[in-house]
């Protein structure tokens, strides 16, 4: 599977499938591979996503549940669970240098971990309501990871979300709900220049009607 790219992403997948079909049993494991890579591989999230929207098609009804319920509840569990959020401060000086590295990567993870569950929402996987909770909390939060995560999270899936909370009004009371904490953040300068600047990015984003800002010449 870390072999996996759009270019050999039918053989890869043929081959996956072949093998699920010959181990039933490894289903559930298949699934849980798939959420570690994606949160390894933030640049292949749509892939995996991809993949998994063709397990999905392929597996059978049965195989399909016990993929999808572990496809959910690894993601569901990871997005729970942080593991940068430990005090670097009463560490021994010479650990905290491999301490920020591991807190480092760990951000990273997580981060890919809500691209890629924004890339499973965008193949029908996971309800947009249910992303639209997941940038809820991790506005609430505020820390840097969170804010970081929220960004990623919205940029690719933002537009889904506003089309989707166009058919509910009890929707697009969720959705103003995350647009009116970003402003607040922005506002009252509650994050660190940096992560302004990025959720002020996913405002104007909006504003455009998620089109990327034309480049001057």
């Amino acid at each position: 599977m870390n072999k996996l790219s759009a270019k050999n992403f039918k053989k890869i997948s043929e081959q996956i499938k072949a093998f699920l079909a010959k181990h039933p049993g490894e289903v559930g494991t298949a699934a849980g591979i798939i959420v570690d890579f994606a949160t390894r591989q933030q640049f292949y999230s749509q892939t995996y996503a991809q993949l998994s929207k063709v397990l999905t098609e392929s597996l059978g009804r049965e195989k399909t549940k016990v993929f999808k319920a572990r496809l959910l509840s690894e993601c569901q569990s990871s997005f729970e669970t942080r593991a940068d959020n430990e005090s670097l401060d009463k560490q021994p000086r010479e650990e905290i240098a491999e301490a920020e590295l591991k807190k480092i990567a760990c951000r990273k993870r997580y981060v890919s971990l809500c691209v890629f569950i924004g890339c499973l929402c965008l193949e029908n996987l996971v309800l947009t309501s249910r992303v639209a909770y997941c940038a809820q909390v991790l506005l609430r939060r505020k820390d840097e990871t969170s804010l970081e995560a929220v960004c990623a999270l919205l940029q690719g899936m933002g537009k889904k979300m506003d089309e989707v909370a166009g058919t509910s009004p009890i929707a697009i009371q969720e959705v103003q709900k995350i647009y009116s904490s970003i402003k607040e953040i922005v506002d009252q300068r509650l994050t660190c220049s940096r992560l302004r600047y990025l959720l002020i990015d996913i405002q104007e984003l909006r504003e455009r009607n998620w089109q990327p800002k034309m480049p001057k010449n």
